[in-house]
C-alpha cells in the first residue's frame, strides 16, 4: 500500500472515531434532554391538575355549601289555609328560587317512609296561587323518577340485600346510605398528615439550579406533592364546611308545626343512586328523623365545573366515581386519587397527555449544534489541509525526482564535453564549435529551470513584488520578439507576431519582466511539445487591448493537449520522474508559474477550449486601469 493511501486510511479512521464519539454524546444528550422535557411536561401537567382540583373543589364546595345553608324548613310543603278555599299562604321558596343545576328537592320521612317534595303541588291548588303548570309538570316527572329510585332502595333494605342494614327499618338503612352515622362528628375533624417540607431549603449537596429542577420534576416527587395537596384540600374544605354547619335558625312562616323544633342537621353528602347524583342529609326533629335530598342535574353540574378549568384543560372531562358503600357506611378512611374531587364524586380526566418530543433539529440549535458545526468544520478544514499537505508532499517528491532527472542530463553533458575539450581530444574545429553550442544550450536550459524554480519559490513565500511600468504595446512585443525567435529557432520553428492595429500605439501598465517570462514559457512549451513531423512550424502571438483588458494569446500548431491533462496542467510539479524521462524535458512548473505571475498582476492565464489535435491556445489577460 502506498504511503499516501496509508495516510488517508488513518485519517478516515480518526474521523470515524470522532464522529462516532460525538454521535454517542449527541444521542446521550438527546435522551437526557428528552427525559428532562418529559419530566418537566409531566410536572407542569401535575401542577395544572392540582390547580384545577382546587378550582373544582372550591366551586363544588360552594354548590354543596349553599345547600348546607338551606334551612331544613324549606323542604316542608306550605300549608293550605282551608280545604274549601284551596289557597296557599305562600309559595315555597324552592319552587321558584331553586338553582338551575338542581332537578328536584325531596324528603323521606321516617314515620311513613314516603317520598315528598316541596316543588310539586296538587292540581286543585295550581290555579290562582301563582303555580306554573308547565314547571309543575316537569317537577312531577322528576318526582316520579326520584320516588322510583328511592322505593327500589327501600325494598332492598327491607329484604336485607343492602350491607349494614338491620331489619328494624332504621332510616339510615331504608334510604340506603342517605344517612351516615358518623358524619356529624367527622365534619369538624381536620385531616392531619405528616409535616412535609418541599422548599428548596432542604436540598443539600446540590446547587439550586438545574439539578433542583430535575429533582422536583421527578415523577415520585410530583406524586408526593399531589398526595399532600389532596390532604391540604380536604383540610381546607373541612374548614370551609364548618361555615355552612347547621345552627339555630328562625322559624319560617311556612313551618307546619312551630313546636316541631329541628335539633340536628348533618351536612349534605353526595351519592350516586341509579346513575343520578344526589345530595343527602339527615334532619332530626322532635317528631322524628327525615332524610332531605337534592337531585342534582349532573349534566349542568359537569358543565359548570368544566368551564371552571377550561383555560387549563380545554379537552377535559369528568368521570363519575363509583362509591364504596361498605367503606362509606363503616366510616373507613377512603384513599382517593389526587384527580378525584372531594366534594362531588367525579374524577378529572385532563384530556391531554404530558408527551413532548425533542427533535434532533431542536437539539442542534444549542451547544450540541455548535459542537457538530465545529467538528464538521474541523473535519473539512483538516481534509483540505491534509490533502494540501499530501499533494505538496507528492509534488515535492515529483519535483525532486524530475529535477534530478533534468539536472542529470545537462551535468553529464557538461562533464563529458568539458573533459574532451580540456584534454585536447577534439581536434576538429567544427566539432569544437558544435560541442560549445551544445554546452551553451544546456546552460540556458539549466538557467531557465533555475529561474522558474526561484521565481515560483518567491511567489510561494510572498516575497515577489510586481514592478509596474507603463510601456507601449508595440514596444513591449518587439522587445521580447528576439529572444522568442531565438528559442523557436532551436527547433526550426517560427514565431509570428501580430498586434491589433488599433491597439498598437496604446500604453499598458504591467510588470514587463513578468510578462516576458510568461510569454517565453508559453513559447518554450510550444517549442517542446508542438514541434516535430506531425506538427506545424509556426507559433502565433497576438496582442490586443480591449476595453480595460490587455490580452496576449500564444497559439501553436501541435497535437493539442489531451482532456485528461487539462485538469492538472496548471499544477506545480505535476510531472514525475518517469513522465519526465519519456516526455520532453521539464519538471511541470512553467505553466503553474505563469498563472501565479498573472494572478499576482491581477490577471489570469487560461487554456482556450479547442479540439484535440488542432493545437493549443493560451491566453494571458491583464486588467488595465485608467
Amino acid at each position: 500500500m502506498k504511503r499516501t493511501s496509508i495516510v488517508w486510511v488513518l485519517a478516515s479512521a480518526c474521523v470515524a472515531v470522532v464522529l462516532a464519539a460525538i454521535g454517542v454524546i449527541t444521542a446521550s444528550v438527546l435522551d437526557r434532554k428528552q427525559q428532562d422535557l418529559q419530566q418537566g411536561a409531566e410536572a407542569y401537567r401535575e401542577e395544572r391538575i392540582r390547580l384545577a382540583m382546587w378550582r373544582l373543589d372550591t366551586l363544588a364546595a360552594a354548590i354543596v355549601g349553599e345547600e348546607d345553608k338551606r334551612p331544613a324548613e324549606e323542604f316542608d310543603l306550605p300549608p293550605i289555609l282551608a280545604p274549601v278555599d284551596d289557597k296557599l299562604q305562600t309559595l315555597n321558596p324552592l319552587y321558584a328560587g331553586a338553582p338551575e343545576h338542581s332537578n328536584l328537592y325531596w324528603v323521606v320521612n321516617s314515620n311513613s317512609s314516603s317520598v315528598t317534595t316541596p316543588q310539586v303541588y296538587p292540581d286543585q291548588v295550581i290555579m290562582g296561587n301563582g303555580v306554573d303548570p308547565a314547571f309543575n309538570a316537569i317537577n312531577e316527572q322528576n318526582y316520579e323518577r326520584v320516588s322510583a329510585i328511592l322505593s327500589n332502595r327501600l325494598d332492598m333494605a327491607i329484604k336485607g340485600d343492602l350491607p349494614f342494614c338491620d331489619t328494624n327499618k332504621d332510616l339510615s338503612c331504608q334510604a340506603v346510605h342517605l344517612v351516615l352515622p358518623k358524619q356529624v362528628e367527622q365534619k369538624s375533624q381536620l385531616v392531619k398528615g405528616a409535616k412535609e417540607d418541599f422548599s428548596l431549603q432542604n436540598v443539600k449537596g446540590k446547587e439550586k439550579g438545574e439539578e433542583v429542577v430535575k429533582m422536583v420534576n421527578k415523577a415520585e416527587v410530583q406524586q408526593k406533592l399531589s398526595e399532600v395537596d389532596t390532604r391540604k384540600r380536604r383540610s381546607a374544605l373541612n374548614r370551609v364546611s364548618e361555615n355552612y354547619a347547621w345552627g339555630p335558625q328562625a322559624n319560617l312562616s311556612t313551618q307546619l308545626n312551630t313546636n316541631d323544633q329541628v335539633t340536628e342537621v348533618t351536612q349534605f353528602r353526595p351519592i350516586w343512586l341509579d346513575g343520578e347524583l344526589m345530595l343527602v342529609r339527615k334532619v332530626v326533629r322532635q317528631s322524628g328523623e327525615s332524610v332531605q335530598g337534592v337531585w342534582l342535574n349532573s349534566k349542568k353540574i359537569k358543565q359548570l365545573l368544566l368551564d371552571e378549568v377550561a383555560d387549563l384543560f380545554p379537552q377535559a372531562s369528568l368521570i363519575p366515581v363509583a362509591q364504596d358503600l361498605r367503606a362509606i357506611l363503616s366510616g373507613e378512611e377512603i384513599v382517593q386519587d389526587p384527580q378525584t374531587m372531594l366534594k362531588l364524586p367525579y374524577r378529572l380526566s385532563p384530556g391531554e397527555r404530558a408527551e413532548v418530543s425533542l427533535s434532533l433539529i431542536d437539539l442542534l440549535k444549542g451547544p450540541i449544534g455548535l459542537a457538530w458545526a465545529g467538528t464538521l468544520l474541523a473535519i473539512v478544514a483538516g481534509f483540505f489541509m491534509l490533502r494540501s499537505v499530501v499533494q505538496m508532499s507528492e509534488r515535492r517528491a515529483s519535483f525532486v525526482s524530475a529535477v534530478t532527472h533534468e539536472l542529470r542530463t545537462p551535468l553529464t553533458t557538461f562533464s563529458l564535453y568539458t573533459d574532451m575539450l580540456s584534454s585536447g581530444m577534439v581536434k576538429d574545429e567544427e566539432k569544437k564549435e558544435s560541442y560549445l553550442e551544445t554546452l551553451r544550450r544546456e546552460s540556458e536550459r539549466l538557467t531557465h529551470l533555475v529561474e522558474n524554480v526561484l521565481a515560483y519559490s518567491r511567489i510561494e513565500r510572498g516575497s515577489a513584488r510586481a514592478r509596474i511600468e507603463e510601456v507601449g504595446i508595440s514596444s513591449l512585443m518587439e522587445r521580447m520578439l528576439g529572444r522568442l525567435r531565438e528559442r523557436a529557432g532551436d527547433e526550426q520553428m517560427e514565431v509570428l507576431l501580430s498586434v491589433d492595429p488599433v491597439s498598437s500605439k496604446e500604453l499598458v501598465k504591467l510588470d514587463i519582466t513578468a510578462v516576458e517570462q510568461i510569454v517565453f514559457n508559453l513559447v518554450d512549451n510550444a517549442v517542446k511539445y508542438a514541434s516535430g513531423e506531425d506538427c506545424g512550424s509556426e507559433i502565433r502571438i497576438h496582442a490586443v487591448k480591449s476595453g480595460e483588458n490587455f490580452r496576449i494569446s500564444v497559439t501553436d500548431q501541435g497535437k493539442g493537449i489531451p482532456a485528461k491533462e487539462r485538469k492538472r496542467l496548471f499544477n506545480a510539479f505535476h510531472k514525475s520522474a518517469e513522465e519526465a524521462a519519456v516526455t520532453k524535458p521539464g519538471v511541470g512548473l512553467g505553466l503553474a508559474l505563469c498563472r501565479r505571475l498573472a494572478q499576482a498582476m491581477g490577471g489570469n492565464l487560461l487554456l482556450e477550449k479547442g479540439r484535440e489535435g488542432e493545437g493549443a491556445t493560451f491566453v494571458l489577460t491583464l486588467p488595465q486601469k485608467k
